[in-house]
């Protein structure tokens, strides 16, 4: 199987110095809207960085939601996938910290493509940004396991670099024992390993979805955002969930440092 890619070069004037920090986030932002989502979409904004920041996202829907999210988050760039309605894509703060950065769209069957970021920064650091969005479990394990596969195919032309792994990929247990397989097998740990990050109302479930693996990079905060306003018991345990949702993906939180 052939990958196609596209590719995209964006450069940046030079200006500033380099702080060795990085903040990543992602988030499945299930359609945007600015009557619900902005109030949490203004709070990871507000969160203040002396680096880079990187926002992540999946299932951004319209041109409306690219200005709404663009400026809750006061970013410098939005770049998101052309190809499907349910975008990928990151908005990026710290410009002026940044020489250039490229974009590749991976093509795919299900019209979903990965994104596959390299950004260079003005010392001559580079990193890669790779961003997912999987069929859901609606679909059967082998249009997943087909996402795998790209990303096996691709994972050796990025040997050695400093890579950054994001998404959500709607797999379930066994699915992410796969994964993890697989992702070990290029070095790349998972700081959020087995976090839920999603919750289901109807089965009162809470999901590992979303995540974030990394290569190359020091942890140095790592969080799961979430909103909760009630309490359910499942299986004998306390949990809290999200108000007035059937269902809800949380925001996933990195610093990372470069040793």
């Amino acid at each position: 199987m052939k990958l196609r890619l596209i590719c995209l070069a964006i450069t940046i004037a030079p200006t500033a110095c380099f702080c060795l920090t990085l903040e990543i986030r992602f988030q499945n932002l299930m359609n945007l809207r600015p009557s619900k989502d902005i109030e949490r979409v203004e709070l990871i904004g507000k969160q203040k960085s002396s680096g880079i920041s990187i926002f992540a996202f999946s299932e951004l829907m319209s041109k409306r939601d690219e200005k709404i999210l663009l400026d809750s988050l006061n970013g410098d760039i939005l770049i998101r996938s052309k190809k499907s309605f349910q975008s990928v894509g990151v908005v990026i703060k710290g410009q002026k910290l940044i020489e250039q950065i490229k974009v590749w769209e991976i093509d795919d069957r299900y019209k979903r493509p990965i994104f596959l970021l390299k950004i260079n920064l003005k010392n001559q650091y580079e990193f890669y940004v790779l961003v997912n969005h999987w069929p859901s479990q609606r679909s059967k394990s082998k249009k997943r396991f087909l996402y795998l596969n790209r990303l096996t195919q691709l994972m050796p032309y990025l040997t050695g670099t400093n890579l950054i792994l994001v998404g959500d990929f709607n797999t379930n247990k066994q699915e992410s024992l796969k994964l993890k397989k697989v992702f070990f097998q290029f070095y790349m740990e998972n700081p959020l390993i087995d976090a839920p990050t999603y919750y289901f109302a109807p089965y009162n479930r809470f999901y590992s979805f979303d995540q974030i693996w990394v290569r190359g990079f020091r942890v140095m905060e790592k969080a799961i955002n979430k909103k909760y306003s009630k309490k359910i018991l499942i299986n004998s345990k306390e949990f809290k969930i999200p108000d007035k949702k059937k269902f809800d993906h949380f925001e996933l939180y990195l610093k990372l440092a470069v040793d």
